[in-house]
């Protein structure tokens, strides 16, 4: 979001109307996260259960892990799915049919992400039950929603990007992102509910992973 704002600045592109809803989008998501962090911080001893894992797991070589699959590798995709917010403002241009669809997927990433970690921490303060785990709301159709609506962001930011200038490098941040998501965001936090939850097997047979679908 400061980045965007900077960038409006430095390429003079107020009055550009894709560079002003490619920021409006990217605030409205940084508000979001910013509100939601604030909201749920535990606290500077808290620390968060992929790290515990991943120093379980690594040991000796916890640093060198930690530093490149928790650190620099998140770094890196951020700042590819940023690229094309950076093109969509130092270009400029009109509001096109792409630059409307941007918009939406946008919109329907802040919305998504907002309720459904709303909907999770409801659960998780009135839930008593150790082996229970959220089944309602928007988790009846989708396992990881919120994940859903954190890779709807990035492919909003790479259609903005794509509308400023057709070219691979403009999703190449967003597919990181989502695979990011598929292959290890998912994976981690399914290998560890199932070791606590084993009716969680039953809900992965039945509930979409990542886009919200109807159950089987």
């Amino acid at each position: 979001m400061v980045c965007g704002v900077a960038w409006m600045t430095g390429y003079d592109a107020w009055s550009q109307p894709r560079a002003v809803l490619a920021v409006a989008v990217t605030a409205a998501w940084g508000v979001r996260l910013t509100a939601n962090w604030a909201k749920h911080f535990q606290g500077l001893d808290h620390e968060d259960w992929r790290y515990v894992d991943l120093r379980r797991k690594t040991g000796g070589a916890y640093l060198p892990a930690s530093f490149g699959a928790l650190h620099l590798f998140p770094f890196v995709l951020v700042t590819a799915g940023s690229y094309p917010l950076h093109e969509a403002i130092a270009r400029g241009g009109a509001i096109g049919a792409l630059e409307i669809a941007a918009t939406l997927v946008g919109i329907g990433a802040v919305v998504l992400e907002t309720v459904a970690d709303r909907q999770l921490h409801a659960f998780r303060r009135t839930n008593r039950d150790p082996l229970a785990f959220l089944q309602s709301g928007l988790w009846a159709y989708s396992r990881h929603p919120n994940y859903c609506g954190e890779a709807m962001y990035w492919w909003s930011i790479a259609l903005f990007g794509l509308a400023a200038r057709p070219s691979a490098w403009m999703v190449l941040g967003a597919a990181g992102v989502t695979c990011m998501i598929l292959f290890a965001s998912i994976p981690m936090a399914e290998e560890r509910a199932l070791a606590k939850r084993p009716a969680f097997a039953d809900y992965q047979r039945r509930v979409s992973r990542l886009v919200p679908w109807f159950s089987r």
